[in-house]
């Protein structure tokens, strides 16, 4: 959130996308914030809802402080890597490497059954290579010329944030541990190149998880996670939750906007088995 803006001017442009997206038929509106730039936003107009914690490294730190807030599970991890010949490149999107990437990651994703959510097709790279060249770093691990692991960064100088974006490793080569040589890779890039901040997010879903830990063998400074849901049109919301037969837990849910939500199909099972008995009696 830009920093010029004080909370009751932001409320006030948020007033006015509301009745921007009113009048162009829109519904709702629901955005992910920042956990760094929007730390300290706290709206009056819509709501903003706080779901879990994410990880960041302070970029201002020395080589050593990173190195020993790093776990000795992660050290050992990025000295057998190295000791295995393991090297790091390091470089902007191009189509070949955007290519190279996408396809360790859909092997990564199959390996560990990540949901249909996850799995990108090569379309998407090809956008962040058209439009986010410059701002997106592709961090590679090698092993005697092999691709084994790879990483993408965004990164904005105006900010200076670094934000871990996406990774994989390809499942013969777990073993080596490519993901934290390429990590540590990252911080020591962010550092030497006058970046404050890399966030490294948080667990899937913002639980607190096995990539939560993962992460936060890297660093223990924790941020807060919200997204901010706006109502557009109360009326038409209401009429379109009405449309769909959401079960009493449903409607007690965050999800947002809750007419994208599916219903919960167990109850909803059982419901309509309910009616067809009395139809039949």
């Amino acid at each position: 959130m830009d920093k010029t803006f004080t909370d009751a001017e932001i409320d006030t442009v948020l007033d006015e996308i509301r009745a921007f997206l009113f009048e162009a038929g829109c519904v709702s509106l629901f955005m992910r914030l920042h956990p760094i730039i929007n730390k300290e936003w706290i709206p009056t107009v819509g709501k903003a809802l706080t779901h879990g914690l994410t990880l960041m490294s302070d970029l201002s730190k020395s080589e050593e402080e990173h190195w020993s807030e790093t776990q000795n599970r992660h050290r050992r991890g990025i000295k057998k890597a190295l000791k295995m010949d393991v090297v790091t490149k390091t470089e902007y999107l191009t189509k070949q490497n955007a290519m190279m990437f996408s396809s360790i990651y859909k092997e990564t994703m199959l390996h560990v059954k990540a949901s249909d959510y996850y799995f990108f097709d090569d379309d998407y790279f090809f956008n962040l290579l058209e439009h986010l060249q410059d701002k997106i770093l592709l961090i590679t691990a090698y092993q005697d010329n092999k691709a084994i692991g790879s990483s993408i960064y965004t990164i904005c100088e105006e900010s200076g944030i670094m934000q871990f974006h996406l990774c994989g490793t390809l499942n013969a080569y777990t073993h080596l541990q490519p993901s934290k040589l390429i990590t540590h890779v990252a911080r020591d890039w962010g550092r030497e190149s006058g970046y404050k901040v890399l966030h490294l997010g948080g667990g899937v879903g913002s639980n607190l998880d096995s990539l939560y830990e993962y992460k936060k063998g890297f660093s223990s400074q924790e941020l807060i996670f919200k997204t901010y849901r706006l109502v557009v049109n109360a009326e038409k919301y209401s009429d379109l939750v009405a449309d769909i037969w959401f079960t009493e837990s449903d409607l007690c849910s965050d999800f947002f906007p809750l007419y994208r939500k599916e219903p919960t199909k167990e109850e909803v099972l059982e419901i309509d088995q309910a009616e067809s008995l009395a139809t039949i009696s």
